[in-house]
């Protein structure tokens, strides 16, 4: 169990507000205190694999199959409206800890290996200028008082 700077109730166990312990956890937050994460690291993907196996109870987490995750990931865009940002720290966590549950013998297979991020929508260019914007700008460069406006315009 990880001792330095952890609350009270994470060194009582690893309960969720409905009583249910997930020892797995434990474990595998044990494993990335050992590969040196920062401890809020520890603590976000803790509280985010907690988060999911609340909504994956009552089954058991040799049953998750990858459409389980991806039923999560749309229940976490369009159940809880979460931001894209948020849905895919969520889901790095989920990956971390299915590659370790595989490596460990919990799962039989990675089933979150090809498991796709959440869509983040870029900034959209700005729009051109119109045609009358244009002409306009062409106007003004065309009566530059330094004598350049035939320079300016062509």
């Amino acid at each position: 169990m990880l001792t330095w700077g952890i609350t009270l109730r994470e060194i009582q166990g690893c309960a969720d507000d409905s009583g249910v312990e997930y020892p797995c956890i434990e474990e595998f937050c044990q494993t990335l205190a050992i590969d040196d994460l920062a401890l809020t690291t520890i603590r976000a993907y803790r509280s985010d694999i907690r988060a999911f196996f609340h909504w994956f109870a009552p089954r058991r987490i040799e049953s998750l199959t990858s459409a389980d995750l991806i039923d999560f990931r749309q229940y976490l865009s369009e159940g809880r409206r979460l931001k894209p940002a948020s849905v895919n720290r969520k889901l790095e966590a989920l990956r971390r800890f299915c590659r370790w549950a595989h490596q460990h013998g919990k799962l039989l297979s990675n089933v979150a290996a090809e498991l796709k991020l959440a869509h983040v929508a870029r900034e959209v260019r700005p729009a051109g200028l119109t045609e009358a914007e244009v002409h306009g700008l062409l106007r003004a460069a065309g009566q530059s008082p330094h004598g350049l406006g035939k320079r300016n315009c062509w």
